[in-house]
Order: structure tokens, then C-alpha cells, then sequence
């Protein structure tokens, strides 16, 4: 942990961190197409510890740019550009993490024959799997802003509950608890 403590130090002291972050996570892309056959140039060798650590892990990731976003300084230009960067992460992993929900639950409607095993009943299915989602999702977001005093929730707070809501939504879809069809 210390390599990675270390890593992310020398990241705090160039000027523009975001562009070297946005470099590693190309890195890890081509490290999971490559697998074994992937190397580093000499250049890039510093960068190891983040590549083993993260490569698998994109929720370690998102911390680990949360991390660094939050020990640059208050409103300067790096902070500002590695927040940009970690939206674009934070997306990826929502998209990944919403795919790998919507598999499960076009499966458990399958199994219990609420829906045909056929490609179109599926792509239906999981239309209506979103839109359902997506609407308790918003009406979780309306209720959380109608009981703030600023009626605005923070970009943390706001990752927070969305993290906690797709992490209902997951158990409840490995209970069986699917959207109707």
C-alpha cells in the first residue's frame, strides 16, 4: 500500500494530474485487452502499483481519484479537471454496474417465465426494467432535494445515495424481486 501511497504523492506534486490519470486509465484498458503479453515502457514502470491495484477494481479506482481530487487545493484548475475525470469513471462504473444488474434480472424473469426466452422479449424486458428504475431514481432524488434546506444535495451525497440505490436494487433483483413485465 505504501507503493501506492507513493504513486499518488508524486501524482499531487505535477501540474496536471488529471492527464496522467486519464494516461494510466487508458493503461489499465490495454492491460485487460492485452492480459499476459502487456508491458510497460521504462518511463512508466512508477506507474505499476496503481495498474496492479485498480486494473480489476474500478470502484478502488473512482477512491482512489476521489482521494487524490480531494488532497488538491479547493477550486484550483487540477482539482477541477481530476472531478471531471472522475465523473467520466463514475459513469463507467454506474453503466457496468447497471448492465450487470439488468443480466441478472432479464434471467430471473426467464426463469420464472414472466417474459419469452427470445431476443426481442428481452430487449423489451430490460427497456422496462430501466424506466422503472430510473423513475424510483428520480423520485428518490426529488424527495432528497425537496427535504434539503438548499433543495440541492452535494456531488458526494449524491453519489452516496445513488450508490446505496443501485445497491438496493441489486439485492432486490438477487432476491427475485424483478420489475413487472
Amino acid at each position: 500500500m505504501s507503493e501506492l501511497t507513493n504513486v499518488r504523492d508524486t501524482l499531487l506534486t505535477i501540474s496536471h494530474p488529471d492527464r496522467v490519470l486519464r494516461y494510466v486509465d487508458d493503461l489499465m484498458e490495454l492491460r485487460r485487452k492485452q492480459g499476459a503479453d502487456f508491458t510497460l515502457t521504462a518511463k512508466d514502470v512508477w506507474l505499476l502499483p496503481i495498474l496492479e491495484f485498480y486494473t480489476e477494481d474500478l470502484e478502488g479506482w473512482m477512491n482512489f481519484l476521489k482521494h487524490v481530487r480531494d488532497r488538491l487545493q479547493e477550486s484550483s484548475a487540477e482539482r477541477e479537471a481530476v472531478q471531471d475525470f472522475y465523473k467520466v469513471v463514475n459513469v463507467r462504473f454506474i453503466q457496468r454496474r447497471t448492465r450487470s444488474i439488468l443480466d441478472v434480472a432479464v434471467d430471473v424473469a426467464t426463469k420464472k417465465q414472466m417474459i419469452e426466452n427470445t431476443w426481442n422479449a428481452k430487449q423489451l424486458y430490460a427497456k422496462r426494467c430501466i424506466q422503472s428504475w430510473k423513475a424510483r431514481k428520480d423520485n428518490m432524488l426529488t424527495n432528497v432535494r425537496k427535504s434539503s434546506p438548499t433543495g440541492r444535495v452535494s456531488l458526494d451525497h449524491r453519489e452516496e445515495l445513488l450508490r446505496d440505490f443501485w445497491e438496493m436494487v441489486s439485492d432486490e433483483v438477487n432476491n427475485g424481486e424483478v420489475p413487472k413485465a
